[in-house]
This record gives C-alpha cells, structure tokens and sequence, in this order.
C-alpha cells in the first residue's frame, strides 16, 4: 500500500499546538460530570484550558513546552477565585 503524501501533509498543517501540555496520572474534570481521567493531558493556550481528556487523547496536540507531574493528581479549576477554610 503507498502512503498518500497529499493526507500525510494535510494532517502535518492541521496539528493543533498549545503553549504548555500538562500530564498527569490522574484528571478530575470540574464539569458537571466530574470525570476522573487516568494517564491524563491538558492543554493550555493563551493561558487558557484549550483541551483535556486522555494523553493518547491529545497525542495531535503539538506543544510548545511540557510539563509531566508524575504520580499525581490535576484538578484544573475553572475559575482563580478559591475559599478555603481555616
């Protein structure tokens, strides 16, 4: 089977890329279904979530700089303002 050059060049151009690709053992997403995501990515562009879900999820994602927190978990916040207990 010969590859076709013109798809092969196509899927080159349209990659998406992202600032920062942070990987982690473990995701839970803050949306209304608090999924728990294991051997997890997220993307941030322009300081901003720009995609989350499995690595191999986000393996089309180019990234710009990398940051692999291992054995632990991530738990990006939708919004900066936190309350925390005394």
């Amino acid at each position: 089977m010969t590859p076709n050059f013109s798809e092969i060049r196509m899927q080159q151009t349209t990659r998406q890329t992202c600032d920062l690709l942070i990987t982690a053992d473990i995701l839970l997403t803050q949306d209304a279904d608090r999924r728990v995501i294991e051997d997890a990515a997220v993307a941030i562009k322009n300081g901003k979530v720009s995609a989350l879900g499995s690595r191999s999820g986000l393996a089309h994602i180019l990234a710009k700089d990398h940051l692999h927190l291992r054995r632990s978990l991530l738990m990006p916040a939708s919004s900066t303002r936190t309350r925390m207990s005394p």
